[in-house]
């Protein structure tokens, strides 16, 4: 009697155990969900995230010397391919101070908007134009020009008037006004 009591006992617990901790994996799966549904909803503008990143100082100082900022602050809707610090490190020593320099505001200005897409594209519907147009897309640009589009290897990359390539390196973060997508080398427009 004792032994099928215990047995009992010890079935009882086992049942208590596992449904506890089912319920706590099912609360832990339902908190994970909730995080990522509300990390993927638009907190600010392009602007105030730029801002925020430690990977893009330079290029928010460009662009508040460019007169730009208040632009990608609007309401919009703008796609924009950010270059990283790391990315504007690349560009021949001396570019970057010289254009920085306020008789080249014009000119950092058109590289600037040569970087901006008017209108929200995510990294879905540029490969699909891609696709529909025999592997490559041009975008009109802010600046008026067209920058091309591809993909190789699975990435997404552009391509300047001037040749030079920059791949995107993260893609797809979606902000109130637009998108940003990040990418690691600065475009030069004609």
């Amino acid at each position: 009697m004792k032994s099928k009591n215990l047995i009992g006992i010890v079935l009882f617990a086992l049942v208590l155990c596992f449904t506890s901790f089912g319920h706590s994996q099912s609360k832990k799966k339902a908190q994970k969900e909730k995080v990522k549904t509300e990390a993927m909803e638009p907190q600010s503008d392009i602007m105030t995230f730029l801002k925020s990143s430690k990977s893009h100082t330079v290029l928010v100082k460009v662009i508040d010397a460019s007169g730009l900022s208040e632009k990608l602050s609007s309401e919009g809707a703008y796609t924009l391919f950010a270059p990283t610090d790391e990315a504007f490190g690349k560009l021949p020593e001396g570019t970057l101070k010289s254009l920085l320099k306020p008789e080249n505001k014009e000119k950092l200005k058109a590289i600037l908007a040569y970087h901006i897409i008017p209108g929200n594209f995510n990294s879905t519907e540029i490969v699909k134009a891609i696709e529909n147009n025999n592997g490559e897309s041009d975008f009109r640009t802010l600046n008026e020009e067209a920058i091309s589009a591809y993909t190789k290897d699975g990435i997404l990359v552009l391509t300047g008037a001037n040749g030079n390539d920059s791949e995107v390196e993260i893609s797809d973060m979606q902000q109130t006004n637009g998108y940003v997508h990040i990418v690691d080398a600065v475009i030069i427009p004609n």
